[in-house]
């Protein structure tokens, strides 16, 4: 079994990888995806545009994501005394940009299901405000 250590250099090596690809998706997708936001109404949008929104919307959270941790992680190896700033600060990062970036992506993935009619409109409605009415709840709490 690998150690702490090596499943952190292994982290750390990957994460350019993950970073390059993540961008590779954008530049591809990005623009069908700003063009299908310009000109589309979310109750006319064809399904293939709102599951291209939803890539689109988790590809930017995960390269922000990676990009953010990729330095506490660096700092970690390397031993800085930077390191606590960097993981205190990641809330910032991770509500933006894990969370509800992918509530975001899953919104447009659901509604393209819902769509070509593979879900009900209903159960991916449900299963949405569900998930939305957590998160607000939690962030409530937060600030109560």
């Amino acid at each position: 079994m690998p150690t702490l250590k090596q499943l952190e250099i292994s982290s750390l090596v990957i994460t350019p990888f993950v970073l390059a690809l993540s961008i590779m998706v954008l530049i591809v997708y990005g623009p069908q995806a700003l063009r299908a936001v310009r000109h589309g109404r979310l109750a006319t949008m064809e399904p293939h545009d709102c599951l291209i929104i939803g890539i689109v919307i988790g590809f930017t959270g995960k390269l922000v994501d990676n990009a953010f941790w990729f330095v506490p992680w660096l700092c970690s190896f390397l031993g800085s005394p930077d390191l606590e700033d960097y993981f205190h600060l990641g809330i910032i990062v991770n509500l933006p940009f894990r969370q509800c970036a992918c509530i975001a992506s899953a919104f447009f993935h659901l509604l393209a299901a819902v769509k070509v009619r593979r879900v009900s409109g209903r159960a991916a409605l449900i299963a949405f405000l569900i998930v939305v009415c957590y998160i607000v709840s939690v962030i409530a709490l937060v600030y109560l």
